[in-house]
């Protein structure tokens, strides 16, 4: 047990001078200790009340007794739903503001910011005496900035640029990380410049891996909790599909308490990975790190050990699980919400794995005849070039280049016959390379086509599915039909890799469809290759190609 963790269960031994003190005084004393050692946690368990006004509260919550107590400079809280961390904020935020010290609160559109002010702030105030009486007078009905206790607190949405400039803090606190504009996020620290103490708290649910909280986490210390089995006495983490339930078909899934049924009157119990007996989900354990090297405080908090509301709570998990299984869109709310774990159905993207499946053992001569070619605008002109040889892509060149009249000098040391270029952001200097360059094309991507595109013969355009095209091009690498250099992993100075593995497949809920992310990561590479894929379609490179649709 730490000695942070020591401080919020009683406060210091009396000495014999102390000892003679009346009750009263003691009390003062211990608070006063508790305040100096974790502000965010005393003010938590002495004055808070929550939006429903009812006060913080540990039992059953041993994990969140370090949390509460961690003053790091930087702390990451990759987390599920309902698991008490906006609590955490908001103390952490008035704590800090009884201390002199000012906040930018931070969540993704101003409208969530303004939400979260109405009916978590403004109740916690209303329901808080200490806060009525630091909230300065006239800004009880403010939404975006109040002042309490002396200190100026903003709260912005995360896509609105303005928000960012001008404010001056101490603590950034940065709600539901991954669906803030990760852009405009860059320029929060900025704010932090002329403080003499100052904090970043970023948290949220995660969504894809190596995006976001997920990313922030893996550069973080990694805490995760750890329980012990009383009966065989193994340390370990909960696991889902290791503590609860285990694969039994291809997408089937059984218990493994056998002994529970709906009715049994109690709640489903974890089972130990070492021994095979119940497990108490909700027992002492200890904050493991993984990466103890890293200056920044991370934690896992997951509704398998974090969520104590109710005595049914993994049987809802249960219940949730089962109706997620066949539903892609339940099943990605279900890893991220309830399990606090970044989503990847297999096969959702371009691994490295993939890409290695694909690496011959040659290199990429220059001056290939017959190539096809696909080109991603930006602010350099990411190209790849294929000969088209016994059904496959062959990598002759990937790269960037400055400007298109070095475009034009790569085409023509390759002889490329067909390509196809990214029509934005640079729509007229793209028309102008089709035009002057026969067998060229500027590509459109649509949300959603009835058939596999679309050709415009007098504007040199084709219209396709984003998502549509990004999948086919994907099975051309996961069905071995791309051929790289044996050198693939050093393309383009490492930028080939990373860049090709950024999407990820995920189902967008609000379609109701699937669509490739790539989380504010680069990814220009992909379509690049995307492009290259389209126009080898053209020229017959699929066994079974689909006639277009003239307009």
């Amino acid at each position: 047990m730490t000695k942070v963790t020591q401080t919020l269960r009683r406060p210091p031994k009396l000495s014999k001078t102390s000892a003679k003190r009346n009750l009263i005084e003691y009390i003062r004393d211990a608070d006063s200790y508790y305040r100096r050692v974790s502000p965010r946690a005393w003010l938590g368990v002495r004055y808070h009340r929550t939006h429903r006004g009812t006060r913080i509260d540990f039992a059953g919550r041993e994990w969140a007794r370090r949390l509460w107590a961690d003053e790091s400079r930087e702390i990451v809280i990759k987390k599920s739903s309902q698991c008490g961390i906006s609590e955490w904020a908001i103390c952490e935020m008035l704590s800090r503001a009884m201390n002199g010290f000012g906040s930018f609160y931070v969540l993704p559109t101003d409208h969530l910011a303004g939400m979260f002010v109405n009916n978590r702030i403004n109740q916690s105030i209303v329901r808080t005496r200490l806060y009525r009486q630091g909230i300065l007078r006239g800004d009880a009905k403010s939404v975006f900035l109040k002042h309490m206790f002396g200190s100026a607190i903003k709260f912005a949405g995360s896509k609105t640029r303005t928000n960012f400039h001008e404010f001056v803090t101490d603590t950034v606190l940065v709600d539901e990380l991954d669906l803030c504009d990760q852009e405009n996020l860059n320029l929060a620290p900025d704010r932090l410049g002329a403080s003499k103490d100052p904090r970043i708290r970023r948290f949220g649910n995660p969504t894809i891996r190596g995006f976001g909280i997920d990313e922030a986490y893996f550069q973080s210390d990694q805490k995760a909790w750890h329980i012990k089995c009383e009966s065989c006495g193994e340390f370990q983490t909960l696991d889902w599909f290791v503590n609860f339930v285990g694969q039994v078909g291809s997408s089937s899934y059984e218990l493994l308490d056998l002994d529970w049924t709906p009715g049994s009157g109690r709640d489903i119990q974890a089972i130990c990975r070492n021994c095979g007996r119940a497990l108490d989900r909700l027992t002492k354990g200890e904050w493991v790190a993984a990466n103890p090297t890293s200056s920044v405080s991370g934690y896992h908090v997951s509704k398998l050990f974090a969520d104590s509301r109710s005595h049914d709570v993994m049987s809802a998990l249960w219940g949730a699980f089962q109706e997620s299984v066949s539903n892609p869109s339940k099943l990605q709310r279900f890893y991220n919400n309830d399990l606090g774990v970044a989503f990847e159905a297999p096969g959702a993207k371009i691994s490295e794995s993939v890409l290695a499946g694909c690496a011959g053992d040659g290199v990429m001569p220059s001056g290939v005849v017959s190539c096809v070619a696909g080109v991603d605008v930006g602010a350099r002109l990411h190209v790849h070039i294929s000969e088209l040889k016994e059904g496959r892509r062959v990598k002759r060149f990937v790269g960037t280049v400055g400007n298109f009249s070095e475009l034009d000098f790569i085409c023509r040391q390759h002889r490329v016959r067909k390509g196809v270029i990214d029509a934005m952001p640079e729509t007229h200097k793209a028309r102008e390379f089709v035009t002057a360059h026969h067998g060229w094309l500027m590509c459109f991507y649509g949300e959603v086509m009835k058939g596999d595109y679309t050709l415009n013969r007098e504007d040199r355009t084709i219209t396709i599915g984003r998502t549509e095209s990004l999948d086919a091009s994907f099975e051309t690498y996961s069905g071995g039909r791309v051929v790289l250099p044996r050198a693939w992993r050093q393309l383009d100075g490492g930028d080939f890799v990373s860049q090709m593995v950024a999407p990820t497949r995920i189902y967008d809920d609000k379609r109701q469809r699937y669509v490739w992310n790539e989380a504010g990561r680069p990814d220009h590479h992909r379509h690049a290759d995307n492009y290259e894929y389209i126009a080898a379609l053209l020229c017959g490179f699929m066994a079974e190609p689909v006639e277009p649709t003239w307009v």
